[in-house]
């Protein structure tokens, strides 16, 4: 795998990262309840967008360290992470579909 592929890949890895914010917060609003414990016990401590934004900054730069120092291997894992998070999102708007979509 190339440097620009990988490059496309984080670009597309970043773009996930806010499309999950939005459908998170818009999930929540509608009634929903965060799924992952973790990001769950964080929101409890920090609140909502305090807590997505240290998550997602988090991750996003341990992802932007991993393409500078291996940008080849690094491929292959945000391949498998974008498909997560296609998932995590395709979950959210189903949440917000179920709730009625209320906001």
């Amino acid at each position: 795998m190339n440097e620009t592929i990988t490059t496309v890949l984080y670009c597309a890895f970043l773009a996930m990262q806010v499309a999950d914010v939005l459908t998170t917060i818009r999930a929540l609003d509608g009634g929903c309840v965060e799924a992952n414990k973790i990001v769950r016990w964080v929101m409890d401590k920090l609140g909502v967008v305090p807590a997505l934004a240290v998550l997602k900054v988090a991750a996003s730069g341990i992802m932007l360290a991993a393409v500078i120092l291996s940008p080849i291997l690094t491929g292959y894992a945000l391949i498998a992470l974008c498909a997560l998070y296609a998932w995590v999102i395709i979950n959210n708007i189903r949440a917000i579909r179920a709730s009625g979509g209320k906001s």
